[in-house]
């Protein structure tokens, strides 16, 4: 399967999770992963991860009354994980 991912139409559909239907979340998220396996080291794809699991705890702390600020610096942190994907897939290419 040599299949190239659309970024581009990803990150579109990425704007709104919830309306996304759970089988093609997990269709989206297995060709993701296969393009990023060819082009990321191990450890990088754990930095990666670990990230994911730091904003996940942190959207989980967020009391049901939360201000919007709150919620916002979750939003923030997740979009900050693309550039950082973006650059440790970067720094591979020879």
């Amino acid at each position: 399967m040599n299949e190239e991912v659309n970024w581009i139409e990803y990150g579109k559909k990425m704007e709104n999770l919830g309306a996304i239907d759970s089988g093609d979340l997990v269709d989206m998220a297995d060709k993701m992963g296969k393009q990023l396996a060819r082009s990321l080291k191990i450890n990088q794809i754990r930095r990666f991860l670990d990230a994911l699991r730091k904003i996940e705890q942190e959207f989980y702390q967020i009391p049901g009354s939360a201000g919007a600020q709150q919620i916002e610096k979750v939003k923030h942190n997740l979009t900050m994980l693309r550039p950082k994907l973006a650059y440790a897939a970067g720094r591979n290419k020879d």
